[in-house]
């Protein structure tokens, strides 16, 4: 027992993982890796499983997929002021019999039209056309005609700035819709690390019960060999096998705990439940410097997507409040055009043409109109207004939200900091203790019951103190996932 129990307190130590300062790694994660193959067992690191759960996941990849129809939809607005071309043509032949008289009419027609909307606001169509006529009953004709249209709105809807909003919220629009794609990433890679954690220390907790089994039963084994030479009474075996019974159903819980807690962490990277994957991080606890509130809360403001997404929110409607209060103007716009048409004929070649006649007009005015008891412009601007004040009241709430945010989970860092160095503090003391207590107890003067009431003692405590790393690096996860800055902890590169 002196040799034996010794050895057994250090294959429990051995059971953890090293406690070591957790950094951030520093290789960017590259996506896209294959998963393993089902079946066949596979290391995972956590940057692996945070690379398998952001390629797999279903939500993510609808998210992207919505994300390039809204990259689409951007590119539409930014081609407010493309110019829009076309081209009309047709060919066709007419035959008609009448009072046994046969007639053909041969005709094609082609022309091209381009629309287009200048930044000042006004609105230019300019159409050419075309047309080869030759029948039997008609002359042959060429005819061609151009046109020229422009309409330059001199109050409502006029002027660069009012008609360059369109485009300026739906690039708001568009970034608000990034980073909405971003927090989705943030909260996945936050769920995952979350749940690689809580593997881990039930893969800990396994081993913490499995030495604790381990050693029950060498206690027995220990106390038969004292009870044959005479230095034991036979009792204190029964208690020696009780506790070997209740380590044994510890262990079980643990394994049963291990089981679940990894297929959870299956699940969440879809993978399927029977592959065989083992864990290859380590469960160290950080030397983690707990950063200062104010500089914290300026990240935060800086990054956190739903901070981002809230001002976005204000621009917008602050730029749907000026064109609604641009709509409510009267229309005074600058009109003009300017049409030709020509028509000649040919006799037996197209190419062979000989003028007949030709005829060109243009026009220039100004057109009024002025609403008077529109009511719905009204409530546009009221409506534009509403969500513009809103937007700010969101705004200052969820600042506000995030400073006392940043502060409570600050002080939960501070208050399991100290609570992980009294655990550590307790698995000093209990090894020292147990160890004592096996010189007694070797001696003659303690008991089965004591030497097992301590080395409970001493599971609690290894229990309780990687229960509380986990909680700790549950709550350092927490607090870059609210700066807006996991992704970039993790050197995972985001493309929007």
């Amino acid at each position: 027992m002196t040799a034996s129990f010794p050895l057994t307190v250090l294959g429990i130590l051995a059971c953890l993982a090293v406690l070591a300062p957790r950094a951030w790694p520093q290789d960017k994660l590259v996506l896209g890796a294959a998963p393993p193959a089902v079946g066949q067992p596979f290391p995972l690191s956590m940057e692996q499983a945070i690379d398998i759960g952001l390629k797999n996941n279903v939500s993510l990849l609808n998210a992207q997929a919505r994300r390039t129809l809204e990259t689409f939809d951007l590119r539409l607005a930014e081609r407010r002021f493309t110019p829009v071309f076309s081209l009309d043509g047709d060919v066709s032949t007419t035959r008609n019999t009448s009072g046994g008289t046969t007639s053909e009419l041969s005709a094609a027609s082609l022309g091209p039209r381009v629309t287009a909307l200048l930044p000042t606001g006004a609105s230019v169509s300019a159409t050419i056309g075309g047309q080869l006529r030759d029948g039997t009953s008609v002359t042959g004709t060429r005819q061609w005609s151009a046109r020229v249209d422009v309409d330059q709105p001199l109050l409502r809807g006029g002027g660069i700035r009012f008609n360059k909003l369109p485009v300026a919220i739906a690039r708001k629009e568009d970034e608000a819709a990034r980073q909405v794609l971003r927090s989705v990433y943030n909260q996945l890679a936050v769920s995952i690390a979350q749940a690689y954690y809580d593997a881990i220390l039930a893969e800990r907790q396994v081993a913490i019960a499995s030495s604790a089994y381990d050693s029950a039963i060498r206690l027995v084994e220990n106390n038969e060999a004292l009870i044959r030479s005479g230095r034991l009474a036979r009792s204190e075996l029964e208690q020696a096998k009780a506790d070997v019974a209740v380590q044994n159903r510890a262990l079980l819980d643990a394994q049963r705990q291990h089981d679940d807690s990894l297929r959870a962490l299956l699940l969440l990277l879809s993978l399927p439940p029977e592959s065989q994957a083992r864990l290859t991080t380590g469960l160290m606890a950080p030397d983690y410097v707990i950063p200062d509130v104010q500089e914290t809360i300026a990240v935060t403001r800086a990054s956190n997507p739903d901070l981002i997404i809230a001002r976005l929110d204000i621009d917008i409607a602050r730029h749907t409040l000026a064109l609604s209060e641009d709509v409510a103007r009267p229309d005074l716009s600058l009109f003009g055009s300017y049409s030709f048409n020509g028509i000649s004929g040919f006799n037996d070649l197209p190419a062979e043409f000989f003028p007949q006649q030709s005829q060109s007009d243009w026009r220039v005015g100004l057109r009024l109109s002025v609403p008077l008891n529109d009511l719905n412009r009204k409530r546009e601007r009221l409506s534009a207004r509403t969500n513009e004040s809103i937007a700010r009241n969101e705004l200052n709430f969820l600042e506000e939200l995030t400073r006392s945010e940043v502060q409570r989970v600050i002080a939960n860092l501070r208050s399991l900091q100290y609570q992980l160095e009294i655990s550590r503090r307790g698995v000093a003391f209990s090894e020292r203790a147990i160890a004592a207590e096996i010189e007694k107890f070797q001696a003659g003067r303690s008991s089965n019951f004591q030497v097992l009431l301590l080395e409970n003692s001493l599971n609690a405590a290894r229990q309780n103190e990687v229960r509380d790393v986990v909680e700790f690096l549950k709550a350092v996860v927490q607090i870059e996932l609210l700066k807006g800055t996991i992704l970039d902890g993790w050197g995972i590169e985001f493309h929007g």
